[in-house]
Formats: C-alpha cells, sequence, structure tokens
C-alpha cells in the first residue's frame, strides 16, 4: 500500500525524511520609523493644492466663457442671417411690383401706333411717303425701295 502512495511524497525533503513538517518561519518585526513633517513642506503642498483648484475654477470658468461666447456668435449670425432674408424677400416683392409695372408697359407700348409714334417722337425717324420712294428694276425681276438721298446700294 506504501508502493501506491509514493509518488505523492518529496523524500528529499527534510520533513518526509524525518517524518515531521518543515520547520515555520517567525516573522521579521520591522521597526516603524516616525515621520517628520516639515511645516515649511505642509504649506507648499497646501500652496500647490490651492493652486491646482484654482487652476481648475479657471479652466472651467474659461471653457464656459468660450461656450457662452459660440452661443451668443450663433444667435447674431442667426439674426442676422432671417433679418437679411427678410431684407432679400421685401426686394423681391418690390422687384416683382416693378417688373408687372413695366410689363405692363411693355404691353401697352408695343402696339404698332404706338411704335410708330415712338420711332416719329422719340427716335426723330421720318415716315416713307410716295415722293420719297424710288424704285429700282432688278434683271432678276426683285423690286428694292430706297429712300431719296442714297447713292450706293447695299445688300
Amino acid at each position: 500500500m506504501a508502493a501506491e502512495y509514493a509518488y505523492n511524497y518529496d523524500y528529499g525533503s527534510p520533513a518526509v525524511r524525518e517524518n515531521q513538517a518543515a520547520p515555520k518561519r517567525e516573522a521579521q518585526k520591522r521597526p516603524e520609523f516616525k515621520k517628520y513633517n516639515s511645516p515649511l513642506a505642509e504649506r507648499l503642498a497646501e500652496e500647490r493644492a490651492a493652486t491646482r483648484k484654482l487652476l481648475k475654477i479657471a479652466a472651467f470658468l474659461s471653457a464656459v466663457i468660450v461656450v457662452f461666447a459660440f452661443a451668443v456668435n450663433s444667435f447674431y449670425q442667426r439674426d442676422s442671417a432671417k433679418r437679411l432674408l427678410t431684407e432679400a424677400e421685401n426686394n423681391y416683392m418690390l422687384c416683382q411690383s416693378e417688373n408687372k409695372e413695366l410689363h405692363a408697359k411693355l404691353t401697352a407700348l408695343a402696339s404698332a401706333e404706338n411704335i410708330d409714334r415712338y420711332a416719329v417722337e422719340k427716335l426723330g425717324l421720318v415716315k416713307v411717303t410716295a415722293d420719297k420712294e424710288v424704285y429700282l428694276t432688278a434683271e432678276t425681276g426683285n423690286k428694292t425701295i430706297y429712300f431719296q438721298g442714297e447713292a450706293d446700294v447695299k445688300k
């Protein structure tokens, strides 16, 4: 039966050779040292902590100010864009009404009588009368009317 459990034993260990448990070590006690706190070091550490706290507060406030500035700027741009849009819409409405008026005037002036009157009064053109007409017969048989006083033939 001892042979069955032989592989469980470490035959090289002194505890197995003497059938004793291995000796236990006693924990070593380290001497406790008192920590000396310098008042100057404590004051410097407190100042550093206060400085860090102030820097964190300043960084947070500057971030809040930047976000507020972006918000105000976006509201200003939105309002100015709305104002420009309103002005453009008003200008568009005025241009549409002016376009309708001009179209009505153009329609009124587009008649043949108005065109003749405009040509005579505004442009200073002269109506062709029978005494100012000259008929030329070309070899091709076509007739061309030229005003009196023109010497050369234009094609």
